[in-house]
């Protein structure tokens, strides 16, 4: 598989899973039975989402370091386009931060729901920007983004 496949198809399994966490953090401000085993419970969940094997973290590394620098060589890269999704990256992880730092459940909940809804957007942006620029680059340059990929311990 190539690196621009597993990207892609990790975009939609976390689109997948936004749905489900959006669905579980409605349920519990709705309960009103909000207990610190629930805002735990959550918090484990955002976590095992957001650092899995094959996690966020190591998903934008893959984008940073083996497909921007790479997409940055085509003529007339959107140097704008990759500018703004590194710093999406930024705030999405800053995000994840301030979630696990978050003391009280209500806090916690607001937070998941503002990471989850910066983290789709991010994704169906990345879905919109790729395929195209990945259409227009040689098998050596595809080749280059697939050894840094897999150098970098993503599943290729």
């Amino acid at each position: 598989m190539s690196t621009r496949r597993a990207l892609s198809k990790e975009h939609h399994t976390i689109l997948t899973k936004i749905q489900l966490l959006e669905r579980a953090s409605l349920h519990l401000l709705k309960g009103r039975t909000l207990t610190p085993q629930a805002d735990e419970k959550i918090l484990e969940l955002v976590e095992d989402f957001l650092r899995s094997e094959a996690g966020l973290m190591l998903h934008f590394k893959v984008e940073e370091e083996a497909l921007f620098p790479v997409l940055r060589s085509v003529p007339n890269p959107n140097e704008t386009a990759i500018l703004n999704l590194i710093g999406e990256h930024k705030i999405i992880m800053g995000k994840f931060s301030a979630l696990q730092d978050a003391k009280e459940t209500r806090v916690s909940i607001n937070i998941l729901q503002d990471l989850l809804k910066d983290l789709s957007d991010h994704a169906k942006k990345e879905e919109a920007f790729f395929p195209s620029l990945m259409e227009s680059l040689t098998e050596e340059q595809l080749k280059r983004i697939d050894d840094v990929t897999k150098r970098l311990g993503y599943a290729v």
